[in-house]
């Protein structure tokens, strides 16, 4: 979220020194405006020439067309050492199509652990009450013991949560930038 870019770049040149095998940034990257997609670009260039991984999950604010030149997929997996990470499009106003889920269900039939990155969380903050239309998401997480981590950006708001009846930690995370916040990542330890 780029409502602040001063804050932005500065809490970006934070996280992009702290070197990782990779990196997954949860959407809300474009709001719309050019400057939106300059600092985008950058950001892109940036990663590049450090030659660091990284993985883009599309968010809500990411809907205009430079953003799809950019990032074509809107859903995709790949594979690092012994994980896979499933990286979902949300953006079905709260929904995953049902075309969608059948690629992730087979995307779920690996040996690896699996990481599933998306920019609207399954849960209610706070709660362990599902959103909008995620119960067949949801259905197929809770057959899958080889999801450990289910990712979200999104919210404003940052919560890790296990669920009853699900493996996976639960993780939201708050963007980089808010007004009064610092500006938030997380950091992942994958064995």
């Amino acid at each position: 979220n780029v409502t602040y870019p001063k804050k932005w770049k500065k809490n970006f040149r934070n996280f992009i020194k702290d070197p990782a095998d990779l990196y997954l940034i949860l959407g809300d990257n474009i709001n719309g405006s050019k400057k939106d997609y300059k600092l985008y670009r950058d950001m892109r260039l940036v990663v590049n020439k450090k030659k660091r991984a990284a993985l883009f999950v599309k968010g809500n604010h990411d809907t205009d067309k430079k953003y799809n030149y950019l990032a074509a997929k809107k859903y995709y997996i790949t594979d690092k050492d012994n994980w896979r990470i499933i990286v979902l499009d949300t953006n079905e106003t709260n929904k995953i199509t049902q075309t969608q889920l059948d690629w992730f269900k087979e995307m779920l039939n690996t040996d690896k652990k699996v990481l599933v990155a998306m920019h609207e969380p399954p849960f209610v903050v706070n709660s362990t009450e599902p959103i909008g239309e995620f119960g067949p998401f949801l259905e197929i997480v809770k057959e899958h013991e080889n999801i450990k981590y289910v990712l979200s950006g999104h919210s404003h708001l940052s919560e890790n949560k296990t669920v009853s009846g699900y493996t996976p930690e639960f993780i939201t995370v708050q963007p980089l930038t808010l007004r009064g916040s610092i500006g938030k990542f997380l950091k992942l330890e994958l064995e």
